[in-house]
């Protein structure tokens, strides 16, 4: 079972999300559910793509992140290159998939002993809140600003009565780090499923930043100008195990059945490949 005290030697999985990629990431937490010698961890961020994936994870619904990405979204129209202006449609993985052909078990997931975190942008500041779904909370209004990735998406959501977006926009790895230590972690493990930025993605990235607020272009651009695959603490007594997925292809709106169904085995078989370094970082079940 998960450490619920507010003690320090808490452990924490951090999924750094990937928009579509995040099949990736369904399959790894698909194959920790699995196992029956390693404890979960007492804290998971599921920031963008992986959002979804930690919520189902943490309540419970263990089956359903096969389901969701590898039967339910390649039929859907969450992704069109014929709608330019929300190229990839959230509301339909909300307010169809979420709500209705997958329902969150939300009672299960508030109950969860796993303290289940996603990340949201401030649309202006560009500051990052990790809000933990609760009944104080609209869980699926939460939910699609965590996934209110710019251009893509192309919109804002309002919650506590200040506009959202995507939690991956703006906040580095290490913040994300720093977030679960302050909250008792540890041992922490990171999963993450972005590529590297090409000369070309990081020129676009860079003009799309100077065209928001000034508080979020200032975040974007100290995220550009990180590399996001340095793990790095401002604390000595905090272990970080950063597991970075090669040969991960795959486009942030890809939606074809075989490739998602190939990626999620593939994230399982990532799972297995690092067994023995989460089991060292979360620990065994007793």
């Amino acid at each position: 079972m998960p450490n619920t005290s507010g003690a320090r030697g808490k452990t924490a999985l951090i999924l750094m999300g990937g928009g579509m990629r995040s099949v990736h990431g369904a399959g790894f937490l698909h194959a920790l559910s699995t196992w029956s010698d390693i404890r979960y961890p007492d804290i998971i961020v599921g920031s963008s793509g992986d959002a979804g994936n930690a919520c189902y994870f943490s309540a419970g619904q263990y089956e359903l992140l096969k389901e969701v990405w590898c039967n339910i979204l390649p039929v859907t129209k969450i992704i069109s290159p014929w709608r330019p202006w929300k190229l990839l449609d959230v509301d339909i993985l909300i307010d169809t998939v979420f709500k209705k052909m997958a329902p969150l078990h939300l009672d299960s997931l508030y109950e969860s002993a796993i303290e289940c975190l996603i990340p949201i942008t401030d649309k202006s500041s560009g500051a990052t809140s990790y809000v933990r779904p609760s009944h104080g909370v609209d869980t699926y209004e939460l939910l699609r600003a965590a996934k209110a990735i710019p251009v893509f998406y192309n919109r804002s959501v309002t919650l506590f009565g200040r506009k959202f977006i995507d939690g991956e926009v703006g906040p580095t790895l290490a913040d994300h780090v720093h977030e679960v230590h302050q909250r008792g972690a540890d041992h922490v493990v990171v999963i993450n499923h972005a590529l590297p930025y090409s000369r070309i993605s990081n020129d676009m990235e860079w003009l799309v930043a100077t065209l928001q607020p000034r508080g979020l272009a200032i975040k974007m651009q100290r995220d550009l100008g990180t590399n996001g695959f340095v793990c790095a603490t401002d604390s000595s007594d905090t272990t970080v195990t950063c597991l970075f997925p090669s040969h991960f292809t795959m486009s942030l709106i890809e939606q074809r059945k075989g490739v998602l169904e190939e990626n999620f085995s593939r994230g399982e078989q990532f799972a297995e490949s690092h067994r023995e370094e989460i089991r060292s970082a979360l620990g065994r079940r007793t």
